[in-house]
């Protein structure tokens, strides 16, 4: 996951897959605001420069929470990258998938002060809870087709 955020964030990514969403799928309004918090804190915390706890708050499922030096890491490469592209700005919500009623799928545009950054965040719902599942983002756009 971390090489592939790394790999992204540096090369620009591979196409995503934007169609995958079942009509039946029904999330409710208070799923939907637990998926909202959860990215608002992240997105709060980038905005913040604070790239540790970004992550650390993202990642609360027990396998990440193993996982302290690779969180440690991303955490790092995030700064270097919002060096590079500049502070962020701010963040909109502008594409979501819903192949399933515990598996979301969400595109967000995050404005940095010389470039936006497409950030894909997969959102798993396990034991009545949300976490994000994984993250991924890239400095070019993939068409929504």
């Amino acid at each position: 996951m971390f090489k592939a955020l790394a790999l992204a964030a540096a090369l620009g990514a591979s196409p995503f897959d934007y169609s995958l969403t079942n009509p039946e799928v029904v999330i409710s309004a208070t799923d939907e605001a637990s998926i909202d918090r959860l990215a608002e804190g992240f997105f709060k915390a980038l905005k913040a420069g604070e790239y540790q706890r970004a992550y650390s708050e993202a990642f609360t499922s027990p396998l990440m929470k193993k996982r302290v030096l690779e969180l440690e890491q991303i955490a790092t490469q995030s700064e270097t990258t919002f060096k590079t592209y500049g502070a962020v700005k701010d963040w909109e919500l502008f594409g979501a998938q819903k192949p399933s009623k515990n598996f979301i799928r969400r595109f967000y545009l995050v404005r940095t002060e010389s470039t936006p950054l497409f950030f894909t965040v997969e959102f798993y719902h396990v034991d009545g809870k949300w976490m994000i599942l994984n993250l991924t983002f890239v400095d070019r756009f993939v068409s929504l087709q």
